[in-house]
């Protein structure tokens, strides 16, 4: 890819861990800075925008499990204005983290990844875990079926799941 840098807008600190995890110990997408940002509910600032290096693409990786998708349209539309960014790249998590995780690992539930007693843990077991890169392995993580999905809610007609663009070759 012609662009060295590289900024992530994620949800929160699961997304946060776990984008860590997949660009530093499992090198399975492009290095760059991982910033918890909720662009679904959030709306990103100019002045924060102002430290990104000329040539820097944005990547938003957000849920789709909420209708209310306004302010991420306002913040894709403030992103492909900004002259230090050369590209806008969405992930869209269908319906949300957990059923990524589903979909990527040989589990019925997310908990079971982490062994969480409930649903309601497995975020804060998540974010706790030590060998996050051991546990997805051992649950036969599919990168490949991770973010592979797109969304067809009306409410985010033209965003499409373009995780191949951040994904590195093996």
């Amino acid at each position: 890819m012609a662009d060295k840098n590289y900024v992530y807008y994620v949800e929160g600190q699961c997304e946060e861990k776990l984008l860590k995890i997949l660009k530093t110990d499992m090198r399975l997408i492009q290095p760059g800075k991982v910033i918890k940002r909720n662009v679904i509910q959030d709306k990103l600032r100019q002045a924060q925008l102002k430290t990104l290096k000329k040539g820097t693409t944005a990547v938003l990786v957000f849920d789709t499990d909420t209708d209310n998708t306004d302010i991420l349209f306002e913040n894709i539309e403030l992103l492909k204005r900004e002259t230090a960014i050369s590209k806008v790249v969405c992930i869209t998590q269908v319906e949300n983290l957990e059923d990524e995780i589903v979909r990527s690992c040989n589990v019925n539930t997310a908990k079971e990844l982490t062994n969480s007693k409930s649903t309601s843990s497995f975020k804060s077991d998540f974010i706790r875990a030590s060998n996050l890169k051991g546990t997805l392995e051992n649950h036969d993580f599919c990168f490949q079926n991770f973010w592979s999905k797109s969304t067809t809610k009306k409410q985010y007609h033209g965003i499409l799941n373009e995780a191949d663009q951040i994904r590195l070759k093996k």
